[in-house]
C-alpha cells in the first residue's frame, strides 16, 4: 500500500528515475574504490556514508511527495511557519552581523549555504499560490518570499545570487503577470536598501560588501587549483572517467586524507563528475530532468524548475546537492510540489468524470 501511494504521488517515471540514481550512486559509486585501490576501512566507510546520504535525499523526496499528495494543507502551513521563523532569524542576524558574512543560519555561518537556503525558501513562497491554485493570502506568501530574498542577498554569496537570478528568469517565464506584485515589491525593497547603504552610518557594511565582491581572484584561485588537481587525476586515470572514483573519494585521492569526509571540493558539478563519472552524471541529470518534466501541472512544474535553478546556480561554488541543509530543503520542497500536482490532477479528473454529459 505504501509503495502504491509513493508511485501515485511521484508518478512512475520519477519513482523509477529516483531508484535508478540511488542504485547507481551506491553500486557504481562504491565500485570506484576497487579501481583506485582504496580498500582501507576508513575510505570504504566514507563511501558508504555518502551513499547513505544520497539514499536519504531521495527518500526525503519520496516522503515529501507523499505528504504533498495526502496532506497538502500540512505542507503549506509548514512552509509558512518555516518562512516566518527564518524571517525572525533574519532580523536577529541583521542586528548582530559578524565575521566574513553578514547573515548566517543558526548552525551554519557559511555564506553560500545561507544564501541558497534563503533563496530556496524565497522561491517556494513566491510560487506556492500559483502552484497550488489559490488566491487567498497570496500576497502574504509572496511578501514573505521577498523577505527571504533579502536574506539570500545579505548572505553576500555570489553563487547564491546567481541562483536567484536564474530562478527569477524561470519564475517570470513561467508565471508572467502573476508575479507582478513580488517583482514590484522586490524592486521597491532594493531601492530602500540601496538608500540605506548609501548613508554614512553604514561604512562597515559597505566595506564588508566590498570585501566579499572584490576577492574573486583569491577564492577563484584556490578553487581552480583544487578543480585542476581533481580533473588532472581523472585524466591521468581514464578508467575512472565512465563511472568515477567513488563517493567521498576526492579527499582521499587528491585533496588530503586529513579532511576526512569534509565537503571540500567547492563545486557540486566537479564533485559529481569526480565521484560517479560521466555516466553517473548523466544518470543524475536524467533524474533531475524527469523531476521537472513529469510534474503534472504547469504551475508545479515551474515551481520545481525555479528551485532547481537555485541549486544549479549555487552549485558552481557550493556542493549544493551534497550539503544537507540545501539538499534536504530542495528535495523536500520539490517533492511536495510534485505531490500537490498529482493530487490536483486526480481531483480535477474525478470532478470532470463526475459531471453529467450534456444532451
Amino acid at each position: 500500500m505504501r509503495l502504491r501511494v509513493a508511485i501515485r504521488a511521484l508518478g512512475r517515471p520519477l519513482f523509477t528515475a529516483g531508484l535508478a540514481w540511488v542504485f547507481f550512486s551506491a553500486i557504481a559509486g562504491l565500485s570506484g574504490y576497487l579501481v583506485t585501490g582504496l580498500v582501507a576501512g576508513s575510505e570504504v566507510l566514507a563511501g558508504m556514508a555518502f551513499a547513505l546520504k544520497e539514499m536519504e535525499f531521495v527518500t526525503f523526496l519520496f516522503v515529501s511527495a507523499i505528504v504533498g499528495y495526502l496532506r497538502p494543507v500540512l505542507f503549506i502551513r509548514t512552509l509558512v511557519v518555516a518562512g516566518v521563523l527564518l524571517f525572525l532569524w533574519l532580523i536577529v542576524e541583521i542586528n548582530a552581523p559578524s565575521g566574513y558574512y553578514f547573515v548566517g543560519l543558526p548552525f551554519e555561518k557559511g555564506p553560500s549555504q545561507t544564501g541558497a537556503v534563503f533563496a530556496l525558501m524565497s522561491a517556494a513562497l513566491v510560487v506556492v499560490p500559483m502552484a497550488v491554485g489559490f488566491d487567498r493570502r497570496r500576497r502574504f506568501y509572496q511578501a514573505l518570499g521577498v523577505m527571504m530574498l533579502v536574506g539570500s542577498v545579505l548572505s553576500l554569496s555570489r553563487s547564491a545570487i546567481l541562483g536567484v537570478a536564474l530562478s527569477a528568469i524561470v519564475i517570470v517565464a513561467g508565471y508572467r503577470s502573476r508575479v507582478l506584485f513580488p517583482l514590484v515589491l522586490t524592486l521597491t525593497l532594493f531601492i530602500v536598501v540601496g538608500y540605506f547603504l548609501s548613508s554614512s552610518s553604514e561604512d562597515a557594511l559597505r566595506e564588508l560588501i566590498y570585501l566579499r565582491w572584490t576577492d574573486v581572484d583569491l577564492h577563484a584561485g584556490y578553487r581552480l587549483d583544487k578543480w585542476e588537481d581533481l580533473f588532472g587525476f581523472l585524466f591521468a586515470n581514464p578508467l575512472l572517467l565512465p563511472f568515477g572514483a567513488g563517493l567521498g573519494s576526492p579527499n582521499y585521492l587528491v585533496l588530503g586524507r586529513d579532511l576526512g569526509i569534509l565537503l571540500a571540493v567547492d563545486s557540486a558539478f566537479v564533485r559529481r563528475l569526480f565521484e560517479v563519472g560521466i555516466i553517473g552524471s548523466v544518470v543524475f541529470a536524467i533524474f533531475l530532468v524527469v523531476m521537472c518534466r513529469f510534474t503534472t501541472s504547469r504551475g508545479s512544474q515551474f515551481a520545481v524548475m525555479s528551485l532547481l535553478a537555485i541549486m544549479l546556480g549555487s552549485g558552481i561554488a557550493l556542493e549544493s546537492f551534497q550539503v544537507s541543509q540545501t539538499a534536504l530543503l530542495f528535495y523536500g520542497l520539490a517533492g511536495a510540489f510534485i505531490g500537490l500536482a498529482r493530487r490536483r490532477q486526480e481531483i480535477e479528473t474525478t470532478f470532470l468524470g463526475a459531471r453529467p454529459k450534456s444532451l
